[in-house]
């Protein structure tokens, strides 16, 4: 779908096992893009209508549902946020979104306009991270075997808590590894921690 280049920091693929309406149509595979929000998703979103009813009916929404299969409306939610805004209020407007959401679901997602940052919401589905020092790089995978396959034996379990939205942040890679910018909860308004640089 794009091009991976130098400059490039954040590759997302995603293997879909249909739940929801058929992959020969091609707007309902994934990465879904909804406006520069780039996302995947694994589980199922079982109000999407009731998503796409609400968008539909504010007079300034002008981009319609492009496909048909139920992620689209997370990445539409998602995309209402404004990327570059500070961290606190970036997060804060996320977990509102993510509480319209019902279902099971992990996601990952990114805005093209800020690539740096990129949002993972888990909800009673497994991802599992690992982050390798050779590579200077985060890997995910909603199968912990294949993490070990891929770093060795060695490696411990490095599964993400359910029920909790994560932020990474490509600039604070080398201090932070695997640790998140920021941690929250999905099912309260409340935030676990932010990260701040005092250097």
């Amino acid at each position: 779908m794009y091009n991976v280049t130098m400059d490039s920091v954040i590759i997302l693929g995603h293997t879909r096992q249909p739940t929801k309406m058929i992959p020969e149509n091609n707007k309902n595979n994934h990465p879904i893009v909804v406006g520069n929000t780039v996302g995947i998703h694994n589980g199922t979103i079982t109000n999407d209508g009731e998503i796409f009813l609400s968008l539909d009916r504010r007079e300034e929404r002008s981009r319609k549902r492009i496909g048909s299969v139920d992620s689209e409306a997370i990445f539409s939610l998602i995309d209402e946020v404004a990327p570059d805004q500070p961290l606190k209020e970036y997060t804060l407007e996320v977990k509102e979104k993510a509480t319209l959401l019902v279902g099971s679901y992990t996601t990952l997602s990114f805005n093209r306009n800020f690539p740096q940052r990129l949002l993972l919401l888990k909800y009673d589905k497994p991802i599992s991270v690992h982050y390798s020092p050779d590579l200077t790089s985060l890997f995910f995978s909603s199968r912990y075997v294949f993490l070990r396959k891929s770093f060795g034996k060695s490696l411990i379990t490095e599964a993400l808590q359910s029920k909790k939205g994560y932020i990474f942040d490509v600039n604070f890679l080398l201090d932070l590894k695997k640790t998140p910018v920021a941690q929250f909860d999905l099912e309260e308004l409340k935030v676990v921690h932010w990260y701040t640089d005092n250097s």
